[in-house]
């Protein structure tokens, strides 16, 4: 069997989602929310470094800590529109 490469991906294959698969797919630079994967991962996203929206795959249900400061907010929007001093990015990104 023959396996198709992905254009998206950055090495060409494929990757498995291993976030939750009940309700909306959060984006892990923006917080944007989407009712399908496809519909995330195919959106630009002026917050990524790939400018690609990259799918969160940790817990459905807050509260987010941020990785560098460990603050917590009660959503991903909320959190990714916030400045962190300690984020390379200038801005909260969840853990």
């Amino acid at each position: 069997m023959r396996m198709s490469k992905c254009l998206e991906s950055p090495d060409g294959h494929h990757q498995a989602y291993k976030g939750s698969t009940e309700g909306r797919y959060t984006c892990a630079c923006c917080g944007q929310q989407f009712k399908t994967l496809k519909a995330l991962v195919h959106g630009h996203c002026t917050k990524s470094p790939v400018s690609r929206h990259i799918p969160y795959e940790g817990p459905a249900n807050g509260p987010y800590t941020c990785k560098y400061c460990g603050r917590a907010y009660p959503d991903i929007f909320s959190m990714t529109h916030a400045s962190c001093l300690m984020s390379p990015s200038g801005h909260h990104e969840p853990k």
